[in-house]
């Protein structure tokens, strides 16, 4: 006598869809959490310099955010964020309507802070060797 075998297609019809079981799913994200929580505020966690080292570098930065707050009005934010740009060392691009100062907060902030400015006006046909 021959058995007969279901194919493959009718044992995934039969079989039930797996219910989500809520609760094991937060203890295991809670407990991810706490893990996460002991590492960040570990009693050997201490930052990289203490109050007394980082004094000198917010006094320039406030002296660099006056200097170029003497001619750009209103524009902290951007400010902020370009400051932070050159101090890590990344790139910044700004994009906003003409006549809101682009050009001049970069050309300021690099004066105030001793950096050296460059201006790249986009076209569509640029190529890269285009920018030196």
């Amino acid at each position: 006598m021959v058995k007969k075998t279901k194919d493959s297609a009718t044992e995934k019809a039969e079989k039930k869809p797996l219910e989500p079981n809520i609760e094991r799913d937060l203890a295991k994200s809670a407990q991810i959490f706490s893990h996460i929580k002991q590492k960040i505020f570990a009693k050997e966690h201490r930052p990289l310099l203490s109050p007394k080292e980082i004094l000198p570098y917010t006094e320039r930065l406030d002296l660099v955010r006056k200097e170029v707050k003497k001619l750009i009005v209103g524009q902290d934010y951007t400010l902020n964020a370009l400051i932070n740009a050159v101090l890590c060392d990344g790139h910044a691009y700004i994009n906003a309507l003409p006549g809101l100062a682009k050009t001049m907060l970069i050309r300021t902030l690099g004066v105030a802070s001793g950096c050296k400015f460059n201006r790249i006006q986009f076209t569509v046909d640029m190529l890269p060797t285009d920018i030196t």
